[in-house]
C-alpha cells in the first residue's frame, strides 16, 4: 500500500525517532521530486525528507514522505507516529488536501 506520511517542522526530530526500527533504510524507499534531486545530498535521509509549504518557498513548514509498505509496516507506522498524519493516497492527491506545495 502507498502512504502518504505529513509531520509539522517542529515534531519531525520526534517523529523519525519514532520510526527508527520500523522503517529500515533502503528497504522503503522515499519518492524524491525531480526538482530535488539536485539538493537530496543535503535534504535529511528516509522518513520525512521531503521540505513542504503553503508557498512551495523556505522555510518548510513541514515535512514529507511517500512509502510503499504492506499491512504489517501499515500497522506498525500508526503504532509509533503519534507526531505524523498517516494516510492512504498519491502525493499529489495528499499535498493538495493539506494545502501543502513541494519546496524545489
Amino acid at each position: 500500500m502507498k502512504l502518504c506520511i505529513l509531520c509539522e517542522d517542529s515534531k519531525v526530530e520526534l517523529a523519525r525517532e519514532n520510526s527508527k526500527g520500523v522503517l529500515v533504510p533502503n528497504q522503503n524507499k522515499n519518492v524524491l521530486h525531480p526538482g530535488l534531486q539536485a539538493y537530496k545530498e543535503t535534504l535529511p535521509k528516509g522518513h520525512l525528507s521531503i521540505p513542504v509549504s503553503e508557498t512551495g518557498e523556505l522555510p518548510a513548514t513541514h515535512w514529507f514522505c511517500f512509502i510503499n509498505v504492506d499491512q504489517t509496516g501499515y500497522d506498525k507506522l500508526l503504532s509509533v507516529q503519534e507526531h505524523s498524519i498517516i494516510e492512504e493516497n498519491g502525493p499529489k492527491e495528499f499535498l493538495s488536501k493539506w494545502n501543502l506545495k513541494i519546496i524545489k
